[in-house]
């Protein structure tokens, strides 16, 4: 179904591309990572891991801008078609698209508290693709430090993170949603989703000299070997992730309620879900290990 979507709306144009987007298996992520979700739930998530795969191919990379300028200005338009809910003069199929994601998510229940976050959470994505743009035009590696602030941004976790209280799930109060120790969660399994999307990704990013990889950075900074670099990113994991789960011992207190627990398991299993995926279907490897 996501690939007949892909199509319908011009993300994939010709059957070369319609198997690429096959190969990205989102519909097996979703089903991973929405692990009670609703077949609904899970096919509207499975079809926004479509359009991230392939908006940050072909523009959250800057693929298509010569400059930042340029870059912001098209980010730009695509968060103004999600608030406002309709498309530019010269829509392109991904502004289509994501309106059509825009539509369902309204069906599925999205009111506008819902609709709003979700647009910051787009926003703080497209925030992520800019400050990547930057290091690749210089051909910096940026600290561990700076590199943890950009990819909680840059990994595009933060929307799909939102139809977690989808489709009859106990909704979060927008207060609650802009909590800072939620916010903290939530930054939190973003990161624990890139470092594994970075480790299975390093080879493939290291052979096309792309510095933006955990594994590059903790060479970098701290002047490791390749298999120690690896070793280190494997503890800075289970450290963020023996982090996430005091954090979720100390929510409790601050943010009681059903749909505060049911957003922090929908997090878990992201979390889980996510390493499960990438690990089963090696998606961010080089093509030799890509499967057929």
């Amino acid at each position: 179904e996501c690939v007949a979507w892909a199509v319908r709306f011009g993300l994939a144009e010709g059957a070369v591309a319609a198997a690429r987007v096959a190969r990205i298996r989102s519909g097996s992520c979703a089903a991973h990572t929405y692990a009670d979700g609703s077949e609904a739930r899970v096919l509207l998530g499975a079809k926004l891991i479509t359009w991230l795969f392939l908006f940050d191919d072909a523009y959250g990379e800057g693929g298509r801008s010569r400059d930042l300028r340029g870059l912001m200005g098209t980010l730009a338009s695509y968060e103004t078609t999600w608030r406002s809910g309709r498309p530019p003069h010269d829509a392109t199929p991904y502004h289509r698209a994501l309106l059509d994601l825009r539509d369902e998510a309204i069906a599925l229940g999205a009111d506008d508290g819902w609709l709003l976050r979700f647009g910051d959470s787009l926003a703080r994505y497209f925030d992520g693709c800019q400050l990547e743009f930057t290091h690749r035009q210089a051909d910096t590696v940026p600290s561990v430090a700076d590199y943890r602030r950009l990819r909680a941004w840059s990994i595009g976790t933060y929307p799909v993170f939102d139809l977690i209280d989808l489709d009859g799930a106990p909704r979060l109060a927008l207060e609650d949603a802009h909590h800072p120790a939620l916010l903290r969660l939530r930054e939190r399994a973003a990161l624990l989703c890139a470092w594994v999307n970075d480790v299975y990704s390093y080879e493939k990013e290291r052979d096309s000299a792309d510095p933006l990889n955990l594994v590059a950075v903790l060479r970098t900074d701290y002047g490791l070997s390749e298999t120690d670099a690896y070793l280190a990113a494997a503890e800075v994991f289970n450290a963020d992730l023996e982090t996430f789960e005091a954090e979720v011992d100390r929510l409790g207190s601050a943010l009681p309620g059903p749909a505060v627990v049911a957003f922090v398991d929908g997090l878990r299993q992201w979390i889980h879900g996510n390493f499960t995926w990438t690990a089963l279907c090696r998606r961010y490897g080089n093509g030799a290990h890509e499967p057929s």
